[in-house]
């Protein structure tokens, strides 16, 4: 855990949280099809998810084309935590 953000995988909800997400997010992602394109790929990706205490912030799936090439698919912040600090490894 770093500055108060815990990452980890998720199973069964990570379509919910990428919906959420997504549908936080209109001026990068509104168009209705594409959300729900991104959530039903999501359900079948390995993902991670951000949280702040118990509230999900972010989240992260990958789509592995085979043993030696991984992608990230698709990634959301919610916008309350822009801007955050988050990108700082330091």
């Amino acid at each position: 855990m770093q500055n108060g953000i815990e990452i980890g995988e998720v199973g069964e909800r990570r379509g919910h949280i990428c919906d959420e997400l997504l549908r936080a997010l209109p001026e990068w992602f509104g168009i209705e099809d594409a959300i729900r394109g991104y959530v039903k790929d999501v359900e079948r990706m390995p993902s991670l998810i951000a949280s702040v205490g118990e509230r999900e912030v972010g989240c992260l799936a990958l789509n592995r084309h085979n043993e030696w090439t991984t992608e990230i698919h698709v990634m959301a912040v919610h916008p309350q935590f822009h801007v955050a600090g988050w990108g700082n490894c330091s």
